[in-house]
């Protein structure tokens, strides 16, 4: 123990103190002092560890609420973070306001290593303050079963329950900041995705959804997470059904057909199915009876074309819009509906018009309003307080606002994180359907290397506008060709080797920073060159640990290489092999000359001190 009072410092570590429950919270710090803004009793060890019975742990700097004691619970680690989402960096963090018990700062790293403190200063209100391990972190709140009816009022989040911090950060839309994505379930994430209407073929946006998702759940797989990915089918809407008209189908044979399309997209660039997904019409009987407790709380009405929420009962309704309901009032569209009593009140059942599919309801035959099957859906199997839900921007306002909407209005514990990507481009205009430059997935994959397709997601970060052109498909080509010759130049290298670990800790580091995607992959090009510039001279043992590192990102990020290689034509080797003559007879002219021949009919020749690899440019 230090002798004088005073924080601990940047670089410091937490000891290690006993070994025995993990729930037990009088762990003691023995570093320096920690500056808790209050005066320190003295604290005791129980387990043999740590400060000396009675030993005190420092003073602070002021005097006001009382601190009964400094705790440490689990193992050594650096803090990283603090309560909601709050950082600890070199700045501090005040946690707690007037009336907080106790401030849990939490110790992480990626691997649960030891590593530095950094200053923590909890604030006047503060109870007492926990130092939380990496290695036996709390959950974040007791989790009650999936459901048990819709009038169900309490929160899932137990009172009291302690918060834990994730190993990424993402930008929550909900928050408008990058902030932990903290998960109910210690070393668990469950994530909703909205799915398609399936009215039509999937276009290069749903791809891009598709790989925004993919890549962080594989990420966080990657990292030790267990994922639970619910990605649901809305199977009956206003599109599915017009179409069903104009073509004289049936809605079920429109969706089932469209449905085939959208998994043959996914599959072909790469896409993990999700676990659950759940299609709108196996759900219409718990859609019913959640509207139904709306109405009977006096949260929705009825009126002659179905029954709609009043938004004007909603607590925050608005948020994810950042918007209040006074400004999206002021800004609705006038409807020829005059009977809502607000115009941003939507829809929760639609009486059947003739010739619709319909269900059975209290209120009349009809179908579900499209805002309701994702609540429905996504508490009925991922449960109250669930991790992420995510989907494009365009979804952020009404779609999620009016999901978001029905779990409050419920008093259920909704989504705690809310993630969002950005639109796809066609030469600077978001791609639409009625701007003309609606780009068909299906065609895009069927022409081209649909990794490309995945290695073009990749390059862009997630939230910013992303193009889809000629170029940059060819591009996006052009990279994996040459990830690809890299497979084949580092084939049978490095097994059973370690990656290198420098490599995969910037690796985490990009990734956690709100899924830097692009930095991820620059990284791992450069790892590509460092590793062909050590097989260049040979050092094959220097190499292999980078190999090993490549090889483990491309699994994070979905990349799938290949060692065959392409297909070359016979001319094309008889060249390639009469510049390998040229070259041994110093011949360098000719060899250069025909390099030009070679790559003027769209191949590149990669040499190197295992021989030359031919590739498609």
């Amino acid at each position: 123990m230090a002798d004088g009072p005073g924080p601990v410092q940047r670089g410091e570590h937490l000891a290690t103190v006993g070994h025995g429950d993990a729930d037990r919270a009088h762990r003691v710090v023995d570093v320096a002092e920690v500056r808790a803004g209050v005066d320190l009793p003295a604290a005791r060890s129980d387990d043999g560890g740590g400060a000396a019975d009675g030993e005190a742990l420092g003073r602070g700097e002021r005097r006001t609420q009382p601190c009964p004691e400094i705790r440490v619970e689990g193992q050594v680690g650096p803090v990283l973070e603090g309560p909601d989402g709050d950082d600890v960096g070199e700045r501090g963090v005040e946690g707690g306001g007037h009336g907080t018990h106790r401030l849990v700062v939490r110790g992480r790293d990626g691997e649960g290593a030891p590593g530095p403190v950094d200053e923590v200063d909890p604030g006047p209100q503060v109870g007492e303050l926990v130092a939380v391990g990496a290695a036996h972190r709390p959950p974040r709140r007791q989790v009650g079963p999936a459901v048990q009816g819709w009038d169900r009022s309490r929160s899932g989040r137990a009172a009291g329950a302690e918060y834990r911090g994730g190993v990424i950060r993402l930008f929550d839309t909900a928050k408008g900041a990058v902030v932990p994505l903290e998960t109910r379930e210690p070393g668990k994430v469950s994530m909703y995705v909205c799915g398609p209407t399936v009215y039509g073929p999937p276009h290069v946006g749903h791809g891009r959804s598709m790989l925004v998702f993919d890549v962080l759940r594989r990420y966080l797989e990657w990292s030790g997470l267990e994922v639970r990915h619910v990605s649901n089918i809305t199977d009956i809407d206003d599109q599915i059904i017009n179409r069903a008209e104009r073509e004289g189908r049936t809605p079920e044979a429109v969706a089932e057909e469209c449905e085939a399309l959208w998994w043959e997209g996914a599959d072909s660039i790469g896409v993990a199915r999700p676990h659950d997904d759940p299609h709108a019409t196996d759900w219409v009987d718990q859609m019913v009876e959640m509207i139904g407790t709306l109405v009977d709380r006096g949260l929705a009405y009825v009126i002659s074309d179905g029954v709609y929420l009043d938004t004007s009962k909603v607590e925050g309704y608005g948020l994810l819009a950042g918007q209040d309901v006074a400004s999206l009032q002021a800004g609705a569209r006038i409807e020829a509906n005059d009977e809502k009593r607000h115009p941003i009140d939507f829809v929760l059942w639609k009486l059947a018009k003739p010739g619709e599919p319909t269900w059975p309801s209290p209120w009349g035959e009809g179908r579900p309003g499209w805002h309701t099957e994702c609540v429905v859906m996504s508490l009925g199997l991922l449960g109250d307080g669930f991790d992420l839900h995510g989907g494009g921007a365009d979804l952020r306002f009404p779609h999620h606002e009016n999901e978001r909407a029905q779990a409050v209005a419920l008093g259920r514990d909704f989504a705690h994180h809310w993630m969002h990507h950005g639109f796809v481009e066609i030469e600077g205009e978001k791609m639409s359907k009625s701007l003309g430059n609606f780009t068909n997935l299906i065609d895009l994959v069927r022409t081209t290397d649909p990794r490309a397709y995945r290695l073009l997601v990749l390059q862009s970060h997630y939230r910013s506008p992303m193009e889809v052109t000629r170029d940059t498909i060819a591009q996006a080509r052009q990279g994996i060709a040459r990830l690809d010759a890299f497979a084949r130049n580092i084939a049978g290298l490095a097994e059973g080797v370690e990656p290198d670990a420098a490599v995969l800790d910037r690796f985490r580091a990009l990734m956690d920073d709100d899924l830097n995607t692009a930095g991820a992959l620059s990284l791992l090009f450069q790892a590509v060159r460092s590793v062909n510039q050590s097989l260049q001279i040979e050092d094959v043992a220097g190499a292999e640990p980078q190999i090993a590192a490549v090889r483990s990102m491309c699994v994070a990020l979905g990349l799938e290489l290949s060692e065959a290689p392409d297909e070359v034509p016979a001319e094309i080797v008889a060249k390639a092999e009469e510049r390998e003559a040229a070259r041994a007879a110093r011949d360098f002219a000719r060899a250069d000359a025909l390099r030009d021949e070679i790559t003027a009919a769209g191949w590149i020749l990669d040499d190197s001190p295992q021989g030359t690899t031919i590739r498609r440019a």
